[in-house]
């Protein structure tokens, strides 16, 4: 792990390893912001193989209740919180052993 820590860029610090908490993490944007934080990074083709990075990102979206009927919204395009999720153009430092969101 600590090999791979050096080489692959660390985009989320969550607990055990990272100093934020999943709600944390979930205020920052959460998995719904995680597309647009690996965009153009050389994971984002990996990540979301067949499709494209833009179809992988319209998977982003939150459910919520409209008129009393299921609707979509988008969730956030970037992370709202850069101490605890950040776009691989600008990862966090790398932590030896860490079991933290990584994009390779």
């Amino acid at each position: 792990m600590a090999d791979l820590s050096r080489v692959v860029p660390t985009l989320a610090h969550i607990y055990p390893s990272g100093k934020a908490d999943i709600n944390q993490f979930q205020a920052a944007g959460g998995s719904l912001a995680v597309p647009g934080a690996i965009d153009g990074g050389p994971a984002a083709q990996r990540m979301c193989k067949p499709s494209p990075v833009p179809a992988c990102r319209a998977t982003a979206r939150k459910p919520y209740l409209h008129n009393g009927e299921l609707a979509w919204r988008d969730g956030p395009q970037a992370s709202l919180d850069s101490d605890v999720l950040r776009p691989v153009s600008t990862p966090l430092p790398p932590m030896a052993a860490c079991a933290c969101l990584t994009a390779s």
